[in-house]
């Protein structure tokens, strides 16, 4: 049985590698927010 505090570590590390890689790549958002806008309308 897993702890709360366990499964809560591991949501924190992967929410942060992804704010990270995010930071890492604005261009690559930046590409990402024109496709899904142009997509939208």
């Amino acid at each position: 049985m897993i702890s709360s505090l366990c499964l809560s570590m591991i949501f924190v590390r992967k929410r942060f590698a992804f704010v990270a890689r995010e930071n890492r790549f604005p261009l690559f958002r930046i590409m990402l927010q024109r496709h899904f806008s142009n997509a939208h309308g």
